[in-house]
């Protein structure tokens, strides 16, 4: 009995760790994109370096601009680069008074707000093959990307990055790897043998 105890609590423990490590989707329905320099993914919206008029060394940061029409319940997600050198790099960002590390902040336009991350240093470099800032959706009104503008060492935009890049461009760009990422899959997939084994699955908390 008591090796059937310790088995169950070593089951139990498993469990803890699978829901801990994997990632809950965000609610991308939430989410619609009006502008070419973002793409929508089933858990993000990719915000792609590549294939534009300025070298990838030049970007430090980048500025997503939407729209909300319903703030009564706030909103906020992750904004995160990701390239070869910097995998998963995610800081959260929320509306302005929330307490998050990013604030967005009204424009003075109706419903329009925008949300900044500037870093210190250039973000991606030159032997990057993906060079991408990805924003998800965690909570919160629906929201419209209306526009992406990224930014350099001064913090103002390196160009329009809402005009389509060239065919040229682009057909470069499609050829290359979006992101770095493993599919959570793997660990959807542990989750689903251990819960054979007759143990409640837990759910897990969103990853920050």
């Amino acid at each position: 009995m008591r090796i059937k105890k310790l088995f169950a609590a070593a089951l139990a423990a498993g469990l803890c760790f699978v829901s801990a490590v994997t990632p809950v989707k965000a609610d991308m329905s939430n989410v619609e994109v009006a502008t070419d320099a973002a793409e929508k993914d089933s858990d993000f919206v990719r915000l792609s370096a590549m294939g534009k008029d300025f070298a990838i060394t030049d970007v430090y940061g980048v500025k997503v601009t939407f729209t909300c029409a319903d703030m009564s319940g706030g909103v906020g997600g992750g904004l995160i680069i990701n390239c070869d050198t910097d995998g998963w790099n995610q800081v959260e960002w929320g509306n302005d008074g929330a307490g998050k590390e990013i604030t967005a902040v009204a424009t003075g336009k109706a419903d329009e707000y925008t949300v900044t991350r500037l870093e210190s240093a250039p973000v991606f470099q030159a032997d990057n093959t993906y060079a991408n800032f990805c924003i998800s959706h965690w909570w919160g009104g629906s929201i419209v990307i209306t526009d992406v503008q990224f930014l350099g060492a001064d913090g103002k935009s390196l160009a329009a990055a809402t005009t389509a890049p060239t065919e040229s461009n682009n057909a470069a760009a499609s050829a290359l790897p979006k992101t770095g990422l493993v599919s959570g899959m793997v660990f959807l997939a542990t989750g689903a043998m251990i819960s054979g084994a007759g143990v409640v699955v837990a759910k897990g908390k969103k990853e920050k």
